[in-house]
């Protein structure tokens, strides 16, 4: 009901010193526009609130109406921070949905957020949920040649991984589904080139 009060108590909450851990959530009761996207920022920057707050950012489509390209340093910016990377996956799931439910073509600028999150996955141990988010970025943003390379990379690390016993192909199946719906040829070369010990394991896999 009154815009500026909003505005003054949500600057506030960003470095207050009971208020900045909640401001994530406080923030997505109103429509982010460009003060919001800013502040934001801001509070990336300061550090006061957990990581794990900015889980609110992935409900409600609260990211609609962030830019891509401020979503795209939203996005890496937490995924880089301790135990952020979950987040920053879920949040950039969220918008894909959105915007593929709302029939808008995905931006370039979340594209490559989407490719820069997938390199820097490690795969290691289940996580059904992670997979599944995985698997549909995997679907989203590994179109095209520069998306075939990104293939190729993933399908190798995933290799090395079940050759070291660090995981399994059957923690991954949405990732994979993913990985062969954007990229089919690309995804099995990546799986089974090289020598025959190596065709074989792909095969597994």
């Amino acid at each position: 009901k009154n815009p500026a009060l909003a505005t003054a108590l949500l600057d506030n909450a960003v470095d207050h010193e009971r208020l900045a851990q909640w401001y994530p959530c406080l923030q997505v009761a109103v429509d982010i526009d460009n003060d919001g996207v800013a502040r934001l920022k801001r509070s990336l920057a300061l550090g006061k609130a957990p990581v794990g707050m900015y889980i609110y950012l992935a409900l409600g489509r609260a990211t609609d109406p962030i830019p891509a390209p401020d979503l795209q340093q939203l996005v890496l910016t937490i995924a880089a921070m301790p135990s952020g990377y979950d987040v920053g996956i879920e949040i950039l799931y969220m918008r894909l949905h959105s915007d593929n439910d709302r029939k808008q073509k995905i931006a370039p600028e979340l594209v490559e957020a989407g490719r820069e999150l997938l390199r820097q996955f490690a795969f290691s141990s289940k996580n059904q949920h992670e997979d599944y988010r995985l698997g549909g970025i995997t679907k989203s943003c590994l179109k095209g040649a520069r998306g075939a390379s990104v293939v190729q990379e993933l399908c190798g690390k995933l290799k090395d991984a079940v050759t070291k016993r660090e995981t399994s192909a059957f923690y991954h199946d949405d990732f994979l589904y993913g990985l062969f719906s954007a990229q089919p040829t690309a995804a099995l070369d990546g799986l089974c080139a090289g020598d025959e010990k190596e065709l074989r394991l792909g095969m597994r896999i």
